[in-house]
């Protein structure tokens, strides 16, 4: 980075690093003033020429405004990219949030409007910021300026074909993204406002207006759910105040005001704010979702018990969707109305748009429930069918979530694609029930995306939880020296087990992971990935369960088989947080996100808690880790993303699962 830099900056120190780049502060010779150097990842730049770059984000680099962070100089070295901003002394909007802090309301209402006439500037230009939060907004002296106009995303819409800053909508964080983010709909600016609404109510309020145990309930609130009414939650804000950021957080885009500029002025009180009545609700996703539920109530009310008929507006809506070849929309009229495609009333409708699936399962007779994945954003709400094993059956083209279930058996879940005009077979081996192998999954050996082939082996289908380490902890297992190493690195100091151990401690100072109390994990969580663990402690418990920590060989073969794809389910990153715990709020209950199984049924390889892996130390003693967390983007999740941190690391977001390389009992 040096290097890139020459003689007119120079490297003083690395901060602290950004989700998707890494941050240096420097000094600007010429000037004699700090900056702040942005390197971003090269999995991010790989397959952007550094002109192509530089055109697209010149737009960005356009951006002046006294309350917008500009980009000085943007450039790139042996495969990096890096930009150079301006440093701003102050703090974050989060940073003070974390202080606790209680804004009063006309400090509140100043910020906000200042970051509103930043984006009134920057709309004007065509440009979106698309992930409005506390973060990115800097307090430098009394005046906000707004950061992150979305360098990086730039560089991943080159790479998908998309336009700078029209498309492309499913991008922000999950307590501030609008519905339309959420639903993955084509955005303007009135998502930003939207978001800009949610952080003004966390400023007044103390808390944004939706909170929940993961992000997928934080993004279904965004969808549905009306937010208390700030007047409500804080009696002194002014009415004005609580109806301009109550409007502003409106589900449908016209309901809100248009732009970042009448948003600020109904908040400041001043004239000019639009004051159009709120455009219909039934336009686009609302009209698509109102269409969908009356056709499922039409077609239940038809539907008598052996009825073989689907009610004429249900078929025609039916008809309609097949002619433009609209098959999430078919999908969900169909389970609306409670048919199958091989009902006589829709099969010839439908018909050009099946496929077929044959399960084989072990043992036979287990029972087999599929379920369509697509819609997605509705995959919770919807209903499994039964599946007969063995024959084929017909189904609708799309990806399917099997469920396979026999009594003695452990369930089993399997993500299979049926392709229209052909038929997929897929085999399924239930484990028995039963001490030797709850938990467990079998991985047949073969090919690792990480380094060598690796022999058959068994791996935790989930994240060790809460319960599990104390159950390990009620058996002595910080008492038990056999099951740690004689030496351990902790900071900087190298010590036998019996000193170490008695920095090992919960809050209280009790043995346990760092956020337990009192030897004892939170409530309500039992059920959550344990965190807060260090790399000896993982494999303490590892070696009390008769297993190991998985080397990232067979992790990564339990998380993809032997396919080159980025993520456990497959290559696309649409929708990944209904897939996998990933930018969330928290940990989520282990195994909560079903559509991130891997193909040996295996559950948050991706996401929820990062995990500790059992490869060698590095030289300088780090240990590795593998697949994301809660708190990291998606990309985290992908091989290239494993980190190397020392072994004394714990935080909140990092986990680890247990691995056996043969079957027995304990």
């Amino acid at each position: 980075m040096r290097a890139a830099l020459g003689d007119a900056f120079q490297l003083e120190s690395e901060m602290a690093s950004g989700g998707m780049s890494r941050l240096f502060l420097a000094s600007e010779a010429s000037l004699d003033r700090k900056v702040v150097v942005k390197v971003l990842p090269p999995e991010l730049t790989s397959e952007v020429s550094a002109a192509r770059f530089r055109q697209e984000a010149g737009l960005l680099a356009k951006l002046q405004h006294p309350h917008i962070l500009p980009i000085l100089q943007i450039g790139s070295h042996e495969g990096l990219i890096y930009y150079i901003m301006p440093f701003v002394a102050g703090e974050s909007l989060r940073h003070r949030l974390e202080k606790g802090e209680r804004f009063e309301v006309e400090e509140a209402v100043r910020i906000v409007g200042e970051v509103a006439d930043a984006l009134g500037f920057a709309h004007a230009c065509g440009v979106l910021h698309r992930d409005i939060k506390p973060e990115n907004i800097l307090l430098e002296g009394r005046h906000a300026v707004l950061a992150d106009f979305g360098v990086a995303r730039a560089l991943e819409q080159l790479r998908t074909g998309e336009r700078l800053t029209r498309e492309g909508a499913s991008v922000g964080t999950p307590l501030y993204m609008s519905p339309e983010q959420v639903a993955g709909e084509e955005i303007d600016g009135r998502a930003d406002v939207y978001a800009l609404a949610v952080v003004a109510y966390e400023l007044l309020a103390g808390h944004p207006p939706f909170r929940g145990p993961s992000a997928q309930s934080v993004m279904a609130a965004h969808l549905t759910t009306p937010p208390l009414p700030l007047i409500d939650v804080r009696p002194e804000v002014p009415e004005r105040v609580s109806s301009a950021v109550a409007r502003a957080l409106s589900k449908d885009a016209g309901d809100r005001y248009q732009t970042a500029l009448d948003f600020r002025n109904a908040l400041e009180g001043r004239r000019g704010a639009e004051d159009a009545a709120p455009r219909a609700r039934w336009g686009g996703r609302w009209w698509a979702v109102a269409s969908a539920v009356a056709a499922g109530v039409l077609g239940w009310i038809a539907l008598s018990p052996g009825s073989a008929t689907i009610d004429p507006l249900t078929l025609a809506a039916l008809r309609t969707a097949a002619d433009s070849g609209r098959i999430d929309e078919i999908a969900v009229l169909i389970d609306g109305a409670g048919v199958g495609v091989d009902d006589a009333s829709v099969s010839d409708v439908v018909r050009a748009f099946t496929g077929s699936i044959r399960v084989d399962v072990t043992p036979a007779g287990a029972a087999l429930e599929v379920k369509r994945v697509e819609p997605m954003q509705s995959f919770p709400e919807r209903s499994y069918h039964a599946l007969h094993a063995g024959g084929a059956a017909e189904l609708l083209g799309g990806e399917y979530l099997i469920r396979a279930a026999a009594a003695g058996y452990q369930d089993r879940l399997l993500l299979a694609h049926v392709a229209q005009g052909s038929e997929v077979t897929v085999a399924i081996e239930l484990l028995p029930a039963g001490a030797e192998l709850d938990g467990k999954t079998r991985v047949t050996g073969g090919p690792s995306p990480v380094g060598d082939a690796v022999e058959a082996f068994l791996i935790g289908r989930t994240e060790v939880t809460n319960e599990q380490y104390m159950s390990f902890m009620s058996a002595g297992g910080y008492r038990d020296a056999a099951l740690w190493p004689e030496r351990m690195l902790l900071g900087d100091e190298e010590m036998g087990w019996s000193e170490a151990i008695q920095r090992l401690v919960d809050r209280t100072g009790l043995a346990g992971p760092r956020g337990w109390e009192n030897g004892r994990f939170p409530p309500g969580r039992g059920e959550h990935p344990v965190t807060g663990v260090t790399w000896y402690e993982a494999g303490a418990y590892a070696r009390w369960a008769e297993g190991e920590l998985p080397p990232a060989a067979q992790w990564w073969r339990a998380a993809m088989a032997d396919s080159a794809r980025p993520y456990p389910w497959g290559a696309g990153g649409g929708a990944a947080h209904l897939r996998a715990n990933l930018e969330g709020v928290d940990t989520a209950p282990a195994g909560a996100y079903v559509l991130g199984v891997s193909p040996f049924g295996v559950l948050d390889m991706a996401g929820n808690a990062r995990e500790w892996l059992g490869d060698p130390a590095t030289d300088d003693g780090r240990r590795r880790t593998a697949g994301g967390s809660w708190q990291e983007p998606l990309y985290t999740a992908s091989p290239e993303w494993m980190t190397h941190v020392p072994p004394d690391h714990a935080t909140d977001a990092l986990g680890f699962r247990v691995l056996w390389r043969q079957e027995k009992p304990r």
